[in-house]
């Protein structure tokens, strides 16, 4: 009997493209739920490597993969499901709803966003599904290290399917750090009040993984709900 690949050489069997320390933080965050029946999204799917490395370590799963530039189409096959559209289109949450097998709820239980990297939409991302994510569902967020660059001067468009983009869209990541900064004080300040939709966040080099509350959570002294603290009567 052959020895089970590890996820590392899942992605370079596939063509993945990912900074080989992600690999040792995804399998510690998946390892309890590869074998579950989930919904598992990327956004970003360009040549597919990734998509298809989530089919094979999630061999029960559907794969939903999402890409602006149309050439994503290709990669759809045995228990992946693409959609041609922009990361943060109404489109996205309408396509996962409506594809989600999960045992676990309606919505995803995984979602990794490695698209475009522009903050203004991975920030538009995060409040369009976050929201979608099952009860113990993780959110990933790769390369965020892309927040602090200035992509207009770095000619982002020239990479493969960013010319898809608005051209509207503002490319100074630079400048609107801020915002990406803002959003995860919001977040962990939820957190410090015991209130809002997440039961941690970690931050490693390039990536932030959120988990979402468990249903057990609302059993508790203090509920989260959407923002406010509501008390167990």
């Amino acid at each position: 009997m052959s020895e089970e690949l590890s996820m590392q050489e899942m992605g370079k069997k596939n063509g993945a493209m990912k900074h080989l320390w992600f690999y040792s933080i995804f399998e510690k965050a998946f390892e309890l739920i590869r074998y579950k029946k989930l919904t598992v999204v990327e956004l970003g799917v360009r040549s597919g490597g990734s998509i298809k490395l989530w089919r094979d370590y999630f061999p029960n799963s559907t794969i939903i993969g999402v890409d602006i530039d149309p050439v994503c189409l290709k990669t759809e096959g045995e228990r992946i499901k693409i959609l041609n559209a922009g990361q943060d289109s109404q489109e996205v949450k309408d396509f996962i709803l409506e594809n989600s097998d999960s045992e676990f709820g309606p919505g995803a239980d995984i979602i990794i966003d490695d698209a475009s990297h522009i903050t203004v939409l991975t920030l538009a991302s995060l409040k369009l599904l976050l929201p979608i994510l099952n009860y113990d569902g993780i959110y990933v967020i790769e390369d965020l290290h892309c927040s602090y660059l200035d992509f207009a001067a770095a000619n982002v468009l020239s990479r493969p399917g960013m010319c898809h983009n608005d051209p509207n869209v503002d490319l100074r990541n630079d400048k609107n750090r801020n915002m990406m900064n803002d959003e995860f004080w919001k977040l962990i300040k939820m957190l410090d009040g015991n209130y809002g939709k997440l039961s941690s966040i970690q931050f490693y080099p390039y990536l932030c993984l959120l988990f979402k509350i468990s249903k057990d959570c609302l059993k508790q002294g203090i509920r989260a709900i959407e923002g406010e603290v509501t008390h167990k009567e």
